[in-house]
């Protein structure tokens, strides 16, 4: 029963890494979001601005217009929102998989099920697990070195204060 004890924990380790790799990477492509969505909003503004002031620098107007076009017609390539929809989907459900798999460990813990049970029960777990945290192919993201670094140690802090998992 040890052994199936450990293997849980280790699957908790893992689930909350991903969920606070997952949370960081949504606050990164939010900020990226609202940061382009400024930048267009601006340029838009600047353009008019520009024509507002002085209608007889037909260039510079022309300039910023184009660029504000540009920029606009050009977001749909940049898939911030679609990032944050998509990592938030899967964030939610590896959440409620990791609430699984503490249940599942102190059912385990407190011996109140058997170690076929528990072997089961993990095992279906892994698969879900498994099939959250695929992505398709057309949600083209990766996570930073420093994500993930930054991810290890909010895992790690929270797994030992929340529920006394250690390294």
């Amino acid at each position: 029963m040890k052994q199936i004890e450990a293997n849980i924990r280790e699957e908790i380790k893992q689930c909350q890494y991903n969920v606070c790799c997952m949370t960081l990477a949504v606050k990164e492509y939010r900020k990226r979001d609202n940061i382009y969505n400024w930048a267009v909003a601006l340029s838009s503004f600047g353009s008019v601005t520009a024509w507002m002031i002085n209608a007889e620098s037909a260039m510079i107007d022309a300039i910023v217009i184009a660029i504000s076009q540009l920029l606009f017609a050009v977001k749909p390539l940049f898939a911030f929102s679609k990032h944050v929809h998509t990592l938030n989907k899967h964030c939610y459900t590896e959440e409620l998989l990791l609430v699984e798999l503490l249940e599942l460990w102190d059912l385990v813990k407190r011996k109140k099920i058997d170690e076929d049970y528990a072997t089961n029960s993990l095992n279906a777990l892994r698969k879900r697990l498994n099939e959250n945290e695929f992505f398709d192919d057309d949600d083209d993201f990766e996570y930073s070195e420093e994500l993930l670094t930054k991810a290890q140690q909010q895992a790690t802090d929270i797994l030992t204060a929340k529920y006394k998992i250690s390294k």
